[in-house]
C-alpha cells in the first residue's frame, strides 16, 4: 500500500489520503517527480518498465515515482533514484527543472493526473553502476539525448510519456551546457 495526498486541480491538499490505486481508479490529483539523468557524453539514462506494470509496461521512460504523504517531492525524487537505479545521490546534484500539470487515460481503464515536480541529474557511470529494481524495470541504457528528443517528437509508441515543448527547451538548453 502505497498512501498519497489527494489534491484538487490547483495542486493543493484535499486532506484526504489514499492508496495510489484507489487515486489511479478513481483519476485523482496528486504529486509524482521525474528525473532527467544525463552524462557528460550528451546521453539521457531510460530504462525499460517492467511487463507487470498497470501503467505503459514495457515502455520506455524515465525514473519516477509517486510522492508519499509524508515526503517532498525532492526527497520522494532521491528515494525512487535509491530504490529503482540502486545509486544514492544527494539534494545538492538534483537540479529542479519544471512543475507540470498532466493528464493521462490508460487502455485499462486508470487515469493519471498529476502534478509533476520534473528533475534533472548529471552522473557519469556505466550502466554497470546502476542495480534496477526488477519489478519496476526490465532494463536501463544510456541513448543519446537528441535522438531520444527525436523519438519522443515522432510519437515513438515505444515510449511511454510525452513531454513539452517547454521541457525538451529547457532539456536542449542543458544539453547544449553539457557539450559546450
Amino acid at each position: 500500500m502505497e498512501l498519497i495526498a489527494v489534491l484538487n486541480e490547483k495542486g493543493q491538499k484535499t486532506g484526504q489520503i489514499l492508496d495510489k490505486e484507489i487515486i489511479h481508479q478513481n483519476g485523482l490529483w496528486h504529486q509524482e517527480v521525474a528525473v532527467w539523468i544525463f552524462n557528460s557524453k550528451g546521453e539521457t539514462l531510460v530504462q525499460r518498465r517492467a511487463a507487470t506494470k498497470k501503467m505503459n509496461p514495457n515502455q520506455i521512460g524515465l525514473c519516477a515515482g509517486h510522492v508519499p504523504e509524508n515526503e517532498d517531492s525532492i526527497t520522494a525524487m532521491i528515494r525512487e533514484i535509491s530504490e529503482e537505479l540502486g545509486i544514492e545521490v544527494n539534494q545538492k546534484s538534483l537540479n529542479f527543472l519544471i512543475a507540470e500539470k498532466k493528464e493521462k487515460s490508460f487502455p485499462n481503464g486508470l487515469i493519471n493526473r498529476i502534478f509533476n515536480d520534473v528533475y534533472y541529474l548529471i552522473i557519469d557511470k556505466e550502466i554497470t553502476d546502476f542495480k534496477i529494481q526488477e519489478e519496476e524495470l526490465s532494463e536501463i541504457f544510456w541513448i543519446d539525448y537528441m535522438k531520444f528528443k527525436e523519438r519522443i517528437l515522432n510519437n515513438d509508441p515505444e515510449i511511454g510519456f510525452r513531454s513539452t515543448p517547454k521541457i525538451l527547451n529547457l532539456l536542449d538548453q542543458i544539453y547544449s551546457k553539457i557539450m559546450h
